[in-house]
């Protein structure tokens, strides 16, 4: 079987890993860009490695760590103080120590107990990578709660406090604001697939101790260059068109007179602009189907900011916010240390208010809030631009949007992948992506899964090597990547 994946971020790459376990090496993997990774994106500058987008693996990251172990790529404990500024009283709190200013331990305590048995009580679904309610028709009550914007749901489970304890994990990380997301999302996040467990949490809260995370030593694109060297993967692909047919898949790209024939494609691109390059032939009304509902995807204006700054910051992670009753716009900002003895720090922030696809906007903004907290933004280094958090509204995820997106996987031979229909963080990407696999493609080489899955080897068909360098190149040095 001849297999095309069209993006080559973390949903395609790990699909491809996912395929040479269960026997499928004819794979071809196709990236509009110069580069693969997808939002886990490396810059380099003097010998540091910045990330610009994906930067965390928390302890509750199996796909991730498992990838990692597999192909070799160290990572490194975040252990330093985690500060939180009020942008309105220029206060600096610890990040353990900030919400207790707005609820007593005891109701947070409370909470979390509460969230956690809601959790337990649905598990079939929770535990599921994905949103779809295909496999639980019984479970209609649930859908139409979590589809509630995360405010709404919080008042009407009586878990208020939560939206406090988890401002800096959803707001400071491009998934808020409250007022406008399904609880759904911060639910999956936070606490479901794989599932969160009460008693470490509630340790942690007793205890004062903040979740142990980690960063990966050369950053997180390096991970998905790692696995990209072992396959066949073409960058500056420009597909255009997509014909699927009942017998197979033709591949457009600019630049080719002739498509290449496939005869399956997993699309891990953004979905709604995967929409537009799909065809059928003959006309079979899946494709214009496909398009009315990806197009109904929501985006959020992130941005991540490399630049100087005038404050010596002794914090490895921050968070900056307009205080409590603030949690409900978009205005939040994170910043994270990347490297001890560097003069430059990653924000990570929102959109201007007025102008919120504005890059030059977005850093305008951020420098403004900043210098309400004595700090003054010096040089940018560079501004990346993300199209984020891909999702449905309300109102769809109420309407069963997810459910008819799960009905197009596998017809006429496509399967879809990435954050859209996960979540965008990498753990939940890369663990659709093997549901995806798991059920749409059998095992046809039952020695690969020993082989390939467990040790870590090289699927047998050669990569092509010349056509995708090493970090270093893809990158470039701190000159030309900038």
């Amino acid at each position: 079987m001849r297999i095309a994946i069209v993006g080559a971020g973390p949903a395609g790459l790990a699909a491809a890993v996912k395929l040479a376990e269960r026997g499928y090496h004819d794979v071809k993997i196709f990236e509009s860009s110069g580069r693969v990774g997808g939002k886990a994106m490396t810059l380099q500058v003097d010998g540091h490695h910045y990330d610009m987008g994906a930067v965390l693996v928390g302890n509750r990251y199996p796909h991730t760590v498992s990838l990692a172990n597999q192909f070799g790529m160290p990572m490194f404990p975040r252990i330093g103080s985690r500060a939180v500024v009020d942008l309105r009283t220029e206060r600096w709190m610890n990040v353990i120590d900030a919400p207790t200013a707005v609820h007593s331990p005891r109701e947070y305590l409370t909470a979390l107990t509460r969230v956690h048995r809601y959790v337990h009580r649905y598990r079939r679904f929770f535990d599921q990578p994905g949103f779809a309610f295909t496999e639980f028709p019984d479970l209609e009550d649930l859908r139409q709660e979590i589809a509630l914007p995360l405010s709404e749901w919080a008042r009407a489970n009586k878990v208020d406090p939560m939206l406090t304890l988890w401002q800096n994990a959803l707001a400071g990380q491009g998934y808020g604001p409250y007022s406008s997301v399904s609880a759904q999302y911060a639910l999956k996040f936070m606490l479901g697939c794989p599932r969160a467990h009460l008693r470490p949490d509630l340790w942690r809260m007793v205890r004062k101790r903040p979740m142990l995370l980690f960063s990966f030593q050369r950053g997180y694109q390096a991970l998905f260059e790692a696995v990209a060297s072992r396959f066949d993967v073409t960058t500056a692909a420009n597909v255009t068109r997509i014909i699927r047919m009942r017998d197979g898949v033709l591949v457009h790209r600019a630049g080719r007179a002739e498509p290449e024939r496939f005869d399956k494609v997993l699309v891990a691109m953004p979905l709604d602009m995967a929409a537009g390059l799909l065809e059928d032939q003959p006309s079979t009304g899946v494709a214009e189907e496909t398009a009315r509902l990806f197009r109904r995807l929501e985006y959020t204006d992130y941005y991540a900011t490399l630049a100087e700054s005038s404050h010596v910051f002794e914090d490895a992670e921050i968070h900056f916010g307009h205080g409590p009753q603030k949690f409900d716009r978009p205005s939040t900002h994170a910043s994270i240390q990347s490297c001890p003895d560097s003069r430059l720090r990653v924000f990570y922030h929102y959109g201007s208010r007025q102008d919120p696809s504005n890059a030059d906007a977005a850093v305008a903004q951020l420098r403004s809030d900043l210098s309400r907290a004595g700090i003054s933004l010096g040089s940018v280094i560079h501004t990346q631009d993300w199209r984020y958090f891909p999702r449905f509204c309300p109102a769809d995820v109420a309407a069963g949007l997810y459910d008819r997106a799960e009905e197009l996987q596998g017809k006429l031979n496509t399967y879809f992948l990435g954050g859209a229909l996960a979540f965008e963080s990498i753990e939940h990407t890369i663990g659709y992506s093997h549901r995806i696999i798991e059920r749409g493609f059998p095992v046809v080489d039952p020695s690969t899964v020993a082989s390939y899955g467990g040790a870590g080897r090289a699927p047998t068909r050669e990569p092509h090597q010349h056509q995708y360098g090493p970090l270093d190149t893809a990158c470039g040095s701190s000159d030309s990547a900038l």
